[in-house]
């Protein structure tokens, strides 16, 4: 594989990276919000998985207009979660977004964000109400799946493992990564891993190094439409999203599993956490296996409440 382009000399503050494959239809409508942000200083790097549409047209007439936008193709199709990765390394700054190419930005969401990033620096990540859209724009309700909101307010907890206890028991949510993140604690995860479920092994990292700060306005709306790789109707389906070139795909399904497991822990073990909050931060991943499996094996949400979260 070559090597990546040269970051720009003058580094901004925000850098933001968008990854994309074939994303004609909502491209343009993302770039453009990101464009009209009301705080200016930022890269866009976006980073196109050798799209087969229009895509490459349409971003190469938005970098030759704005110098703060670079337009990157892969050489081919390396995989959704190496695309994400490259969106982070290519880009410069002191905190860093993960954009999707389908989402709309308020012009007010970097401005906001960086405030409170500015303001506190036990704040890893800073992020707004995320209402969903559909492909027109228009509202949708919001449906997230085994979700529970209290434990979404407990990862601004100033302890380490209520922070990760909360993020495991939401453990199909992981919007959060939708926010502005602090770049040097994002550079100190293991960033997507080769897993389909890796945005949620990254958050769970993540909110090992710092707190996630809610602003309680709407500065965010994220498309849901039939074409979004989760909408992946199998795991084999999201599995070939992460390994295109796998040529064994039951075999490496199945290691997903422990691969998961593995993740999790080995998180756990490289953070400078002090014995007590690793033990409890452990137990938190031992009881999420207990109820994604009472999940899956009766296909029911199972209770728990901010009770049990800070057992």
């Amino acid at each position: 594989m070559p090597d990546p382009p040269a970051k720009p000399n003058d580094t901004p503050t925000v850098g933001i990276g968008m990854p994309v494959f074939n994303g004609e239809q909502f491209i343009e409508e993302a770039i453009g919000s990101l464009l009209a942000q009301t705080f200016q200083d930022f890269e866009l790097v976006i980073v196109d998985n050798h799209s087969s549409d229009g895509t490459f047209e349409i971003c190469q007439r938005f970098a030759s207009r704005d110098p703060r936008v670079r337009y990157i193709r892969q050489r081919q199709n390396y995989g959704v979660n190496h695309n994400f990765n490259s969106a982070f390394r290519l880009t410069s700054g002191k905190y860093f977004k993960w954009a999707a190419y389908d989402d709309v930005c308020a012009p007010e969401f970097l401005t906001r964000c960086v405030e409170v990033l500015d303001s506190d620096p036990s704040v890893v990540l800073a992020y707004s109400e995320m209402p969903w859209i559909d492909e027109t724009g228009s509202h949708l309700e919001r449906r997230p799946r085994h979700f529970d909101p209290a434990a979404l307010q407990m990862t601004a907890s100033s302890d380490a493992a209520e922070r990760f206890t909360a993020t495991m028991h939401n453990f199909w949510y992981t919007e959060h990564l939708d926010g502005l993140i602090r770049s040097s604690a994002l550079a100190k995860t293991r960033l997507y891993r080769n897993h389909f479920m890796a945005d949620h092994v990254l958050l769970s990292e993540l909110c090992l190094y710092g707190r996630f700060l809610p602003i309680p306005e709407p500065l965010l709306f994220l498309r849901r439409h039939s074409e979004q790789s989760s909408k992946a109707p199998s795991a084999r389906e999201r599995l070939a999203l992460v390994h295109p070139e796998s040529t064994h795909p039951i075999l490496t399904n199945l290691a997903q599993y422990p691969n998961r497991l593995y993740f999790h822990v080995s998180a756990i073990r490289r953070a400078s956490l002090s014995r007590s909050t690793r033990i409890r931060c452990y137990l938190a991943v031992l009881r999420t296996i207990m109820r994604w499996a009472r999940i899956r094996i009766f296909g029911a949400q199972t209770p728990f409440g901010l009770t049990s979260l800070r057992g």
